[in-house]
């Protein structure tokens, strides 16, 4: 446990020497304007910002700190002369031209359980038949039209994203003189090479994969539940003594610490745990254990997390 908060403690600091501002740095929001630009052909405004949040995933510089096991975080990198007065003649021209966007676009969580069931190239091949199988000639098959086009777009932007993390990992592990650390470097590679593209199969491909999908999402996105939808691939490793428990809930700190490298100060983003299924039987588990457990390690105000107390709560779980 000793060794496990060491990494702990140094990626907290680490998150903490760099807080973000906004919800998108300099260099995010530089290449948002670059896509607007490069999207003029679009013909419906949805399918241009769904093509911009791509071109910005896609051109991100990947950031990877010397402790981390779970990747996926803004680049605040400084914005050379040339690159700064683009931004501010973007800011100045572009800008006031854009749409006004009203109402909220978060405060929810997605379907998480079918996002590492199929991946996100599964999402994208239903999306094909869906797009096949529509009649343009209908009003409402051509809205339809647009929606999955947007999807699309969306989609593939976070497979790019995390496509350049695991090219990253796999130089930062080619320069790396620490055994151990390399050997984490190349299975971080291996993992963003197949998640969130395809279905997750281990513990860590399917945390992975969540964060990779909530952090592109840009927003006040809740994870849900995921002491149920990440338990299947907890008990798989466990069997098959892939991971342990201590891995387990260093996976899930480290899952965490995440939110605080995107979400500026003031708001509120977080997950819930416990609670009874749709039948009323208590759902407790030892990942809603770990996630509690998370909060005296993380030590930050994200995220927050909830506990639902029924009345068949075990008493360790609820002291």
């Amino acid at each position: 446990m000793k060794n496990q908060l060491e990494r702990i403690n140094q990626i907290r600091e680490d998150v903490l020497s760099s807080m973000p501002d906004s919800w998108r740095s300099p260099e995010n929001q530089l290449n948002w304007y670059r896509g607007w630009l490069n999207s003029y052909h679009q013909t419906h405004h949805l399918v241009r910002v769904a093509v911009c949040k791509a071109e910005m995933h896609k051109r991100a510089t990947p950031v990877i700190s010397s402790q981390e096991l779970i990747v996926g975080r803004p680049c605040y990198r400084e914005l050379n002369q040339a690159e700064l007065q683009e931004l501010h003649e973007y800011e100045r021209l572009a800008a006031p031209a854009l749409p006004n966007l009203n109402g909220q676009a978060s405060h929810m969580a997605i379907d998480y359980e079918k996002i590492l069931s199929q991946g996100l190239q599964g999402l994208l091949d239903d999306l094909d038949t869906r797009r096949k199988n529509l009649d343009l000639r209908e009003s409402q098959s051509l809205e339809k039209d647009i929606f999955y086009q947007a999807c699309q777009a969306a989609l593939q932007g976070v497979i790019d994203y995390a496509d350049h993390y695991a090219e990253y990992a796999c130089f930062l592990a080619s320069q790396c003189q620490n055994q151990a650390r390399k050997t984490e470097l190349l299975e971080i590679a291996a993992i963003c090479e197949k998640v969130p593209r395809f279905p997750a199969s281990t513990f860590h491909e399917a945390v992975q994969s969540v964060h990779f999908v909530t952090f592109c999402l840009e927003g006040l996105y809740q994870l849900g539940r995921p002491d149920r939808y990440l338990l299947h691939y907890y008990k798989t490793d466990l069997i098959s003594g892939l991971i342990d428990r201590q891995k387990a809930q260093e996976l899930i700190d480290c899952l965490c610490l995440m939110f605080s490298t995107y979400i500026p100060k003031g708001l509120a983003v977080g997950l819930m745990v416990g609670g009874t299924d749709a039948k009323g039987t208590d759902q407790c588990n030892e990942l809603t254990e770990l996630f509690l457990k998370s909060i005296a390690h993380t030590r930050l105000s994200y995220p927050g997390i909830g506990l639902c107390v029924t009345p068949d709560i075990p008493d360790d779980l609820l002291k």
